[in-house]
């Protein structure tokens, strides 16, 4: 139950942000005010403030009828799942699924025993709720590249080695240009493998190509550490055009995707600069720092591309 109406609006999300993303990419060609008139306001969820009101409340419905089917109070159950979806981009921001679960348990257990019910059955809801909706989702959104070729899970394994070596004792992670020129080697072959399989990224719409940066759009960066990833790690590129001194988050290393999809598909830099820019201005990035960071990433992955198919 819960899984289906997350998946309904993960739809909806889905199809804003594509919607959105393209209207920027358009923003190099036809004007960025444009482009921007015909923008949908989003909250970070990616949904609109309609939508979001519409998640909570089927979440709601689906915890209080969850309720009355295990013997409690719908009352109880409607405001646990309710409360607690309502509060699910704070819980997003916790490290690691298992820590999330509980989280989202313990809010709708409070709930529920403050509104007279059990605090068991609304922890028990929020739980459900939580594992089978956000979490599953969070899974589903990675998939497999494809005809990748021989040797790429080796090349790909080697990667995974490197990014997870000790820091220093500065806590950051230290990665020659080399070995950032391997994540981006590994990287390029899952591309590539991904545009033969739609027969060009050069070749397909404009919105289409906007839902490959939505769903597509992630590196070996992504994630945080409990799910093997690094989005949370700091590093140090050594031997960069920038600044040895430069730390930046593995989250923003991840933009190296985005550099290499625009490339992929022929989109100019002017494109490329301003789709993260337009991304970041609507869900965040938590500093100006950052969102630099991202476009000198995505940029320096841009060139690397192109150079490396001229």
């Amino acid at each position: 139950m819960f899984y289906g109406i997350g998946t309904y609006f993960q739809a909806a999300a889905e199809a804003n942000v594509t919607y959105n993303a393209y209207q920027a990419s358009l923003a190099a060609t036809e004007g960025l005010v444009v482009a921007s008139s015909r923008q949908l306001a989003l909250l970070a969820s990616g949904l609109t403030a309609g939508q979001t009101a519409a998640k909570v409340l089927s979440h709601a419905v689906a915890g209080g009828v969850m309720a009355e089917m295990g013997g409690g109070k719908f009352g109880n159950g409607f405001l646990s799942a309710g409360v607690t979806q309502a509060l699910s981009g704070n819980i997003g921001a916790i490290q690691g699924a298992p820590a999330r679960i509980v989280a989202a348990a313990v809010i709708g257990g409070t709930v529920s025993a403050a509104t007279g019910g059990k605090f068991a059955n609304g922890a028990l809801t929020a739980a459900f709720s939580r594992a089978f909706n956000a979490e599953s989702h969070r899974e589903a959104s990675r998939d497999d590249p494809g005809d990748v070729g021989e040797g790429y899970s080796e090349k790909r394994e080697h990667v995974i080695a490197i990014l997870e070596r000790p820091a220093g004792d500065d806590g950051v992670k230290e990665l020659s240009i080399g070995e950032f020129a391997l994540v981006l080697d590994v990287s390029k072959v899952e591309i590539d493998a991904r545009s033969r399989a739609r027969g060009g990224y050069e070749n397909i719409s404009g919105v289409e190509f906007s839902r490959v940066l939505y769903h597509q759009g992630d590196s070996i960066f992504f994630g945080d550490e409990t799910h093997g990833g690094f989005g949370g790690t700091s590093f140090r590129i050594v031997g960069a055009p920038w600044s040895d001194n430069t730390v930046f988050y593995g989250g923003d290393l991840n933009y190296l995707y985005q550099g290499l999809l625009h490339a992929a598909r022929g989109n100019s830099q002017m494109q490329l600069a301003t789709t993260v820019t337009w991304w970041n201005s609507a869900f965040g990035t938590g500093s100006p720092t950052r969102m630099f960071h991202r476009l000198l990433v995505s940029d320096y992955s841009y060139n690397y591309y192109m150079q490396g198919n001229q």
